[in-house]
């Protein structure tokens, strides 16, 4: 036997199966593979942070993370991830999420992707973790994983992998799921080594089965892995085909809590699923005092006359009022439940008590009028106040006002005077000097010379016997004296008009004389003589009292403009 041929021949093969390896797992895309490093995400307890606020996104959650790697990257596997901010500089991330149960992938050239489950968060919740770079490179091994289909998706240890390209892994035991839709899951339990570098698997297909979801609200969104797959309609149902396998399932609807779980569709069986939600709210009672003050939450004005419907969270309060001091304010909201608070605004004034004579003048702050009675609530700040009196000097005066504080003022103005000369035909009528208030200052007889006369407006009725009585004002200026002739009228007649030509007197004529004025005649009666008919044409002149007289005209819509009131006292 030839063994040197045999020998050749064998060397051949060897040779030959050498290439083969080379093409199937060519050593230089192995060793062109960068070395790749691992992640560590520790959660962080709140406890440890001070409190924070994610102003700008009021209504979703947020995870903060902290790490000195500087080109991190997030995303989610149900789309949820709204917005990243923070200084990555500074070793912060904020990443802004949908309030619902995710996953965020963590991603950074160099390393391998890293993952965290954030459980059914509620809006405003904020979620920390801490990200640090772990060197285990001595022990990973390139791996192919050959699966059909091509699409399918491969997770080792929970982690996904690149499949029919070299992967770098760590050796030892690894669990690999491997999914498709429209195929049936492999889970499988694989051992890493430099011997076993190579895997391969092919995925069953399976068929579509009809799955219904009832909810207890219509209009919710029926969410599967991130994409919506249909709105529960008005009867609380929502039927669709999925395929057998694991769903991560979102339940949403506005003003509702969300439901969040995995779902496990089977081949066969009863794919019916039943769901419970409940508005997303607590409610707020506020009572504020003064009920005027305005109510603002985030900058929004709120009715608080009634409880304010919110969804749970952390609230800034801001209650304001004209005159009060603003007070700011923080509720905890919790889902179901009511927050009452009661909150009365201090007023921001200071008071001003005033004494003044005479008590009825007139006092002006900022010219405008103000309560004479006393006390005056005021701003605190600067003020001009201004004290008037017809026939008084005016006061002013510029004064400062501090919270809490109370100012005293005793304010008396100085009388002004003028003088009075008066003459009257015939020189013994009798002649009374009323002031504007109505109060008599003076009687005499004939011509007089008053001197010292307050300024102000006054009336002056003089009488004489057979003469009309004469009603006049008259005005008195400071420093001046002011000079009044008046000459009395014979009374011709019993009956005559008074200086305004409607008013008929009959002051000298007794009950029952008449007279006849422009073609009227007019009878003097006495108030119980006076009736519906005889009304117009009655002279009242000397009547005192009117009780219930000058009612029952007017109810009846008797023309009484004649009528002579100067002497009633009883309406």
């Amino acid at each position: 036997m030839d063994y040197s041929c045999t020998n050749f021949r064998l060397r051949l093969i060897f040779a030959f199966l050498g290439c083969l390896l080379l093409l199937l797992f060519p050593k230089t895309d192995i060793l062109a593979q960068d070395v790749l490093q691992k992640m560590t995400v520790t959660p962080i307890p709140s406890s440890e942070r001070p409190p924070a606020v994610i102003r700008d996104h009021p209504d979703k959650a947020a995870v903060i993370f902290e790490s000195e790697i500087t080109n991190l990257t997030f995303s989610s596997n149900m789309l949820g991830v709204v917005d990243v901010t923070g200084n990555s500089d500074e070793g912060q991330y904020i990443v802004i999420i949908e309030p619902f149960t995710q996953i965020i992938h963590l991603n950074a050239k160099g390393y391998i992707r890293q993952s965290v489950r954030i459980g059914n968060p509620s809006p405003r919740d904020i979620f920390y973790f801490s990200v640090e770079s772990m060197d285990e490179t001595s022990n990973l091994i390139s791996v192919v994983f050959n699966i059909s289909p091509e699409d399918a998706r491969l997770f080792v240890d929970d982690q996904e992998t690149a499949i029919n390209e070299t992967a770098k892994i760590q050796s030892g035991e690894k669990d690999i799921r491997i999914e498709r839709e429209g195929y049936r899951t492999i889970n499988d339990r694989i051992v890493v080594s430099s011997d076993r570098i190579q895997f391969n698997y092919e995925l069953e297909e399976i068929d579509i089965v009809p799955v219904n979801f009832e909810v207890n609200v219509s209009g919710a969104n029926v969410i599967l892995d991130g994409t919506e797959r249909g709105v529960i309609d008005e009867s609380g149902n929502l039927g669709i085909f999925l395929y057998p396998g694991e769903y991560a399932l979102t339940i949403q609807k506005s003003g509702y809590v969300s439901i969040t779980q995995t779902l496990e569709i089977t081949e066969s069986g009863n794919n019916r699923f039943s769901f419970t939600t409940q508005r997303n709210i607590g409610t707020l009672d506020l009572n504020i005092s003064p009920q005027t003050a305005e109510l603002l939450i985030y900058d929004e004005r709120y009715e608080h006359s009634t409880p304010v419907e919110l969804t749970p969270g952390t609230y800034p309060l801001e209650i304001r009022g004209n005159g009060y001091l603003t007070e700011a304010d923080t509720v905890e909201i919790e889902l179901g439940k009511t927050v009452k608070k009661t909150i009365s605004l201090k007023k921001n004034v200071g008071t001003l008590n005033l004494s003044l004579s005479p008590e009825n003048a007139t006092v002006l702050i900022n010219k405008q009028p103000v309560s004479n009675s006393g006390t005056v609530e005021l701003a605190p700040g600067r003020y001009r106040m201004d004290v008037e009196k017809e026939g008084y000097d005016s006061y002013s005066e510029n004064f400062d006002v501090n919270l809490g504080e109370t100012i005293q003022k005793e304010i008396t103005l100085e009388p002004q005077y003028g003088s009075l000369q008066f003459k009257v035909i015939p020189g013994d009528a009798s002649v009374e000097l009323f002031n504007s208030d109505g109060e008599l200052i003076k009687r005499w007889n004939g011509i007089n010379f008053l001197k010292k006369i307050q300024v102000g407006n006054y009336q002056l009725i003089v009488k004489a016997d057979n003469y009309q009585i004469v009603d006049t004002n008259t005005s008195i200026l400071k420093n001046e004296t002011t000079k009044t002739e008046i000459e009395l009228d014979n009374a011709l007649s019993l009956f005559y008009l008074a200086e305004n030509g409607k008013t008929v007197l009959c002051p000298n004529a007794d009950i029952g004389d008449s007279g006849e004025i422009n073609g009227i005649t007019f009878t003097k009666r006495a108030s119980h003589q006076i009736t519906l008919k005889n009304a117009p044409y009655t002279c009242t002149s000397g009547i005192e009292d009117m009780s219930n007289l000058l009612n029952r005209m007017l109810f009846a819509g008797i023309d009484i403009n004649s009528w002579d009131f100067r002497n009633v006292t009883e309406w």
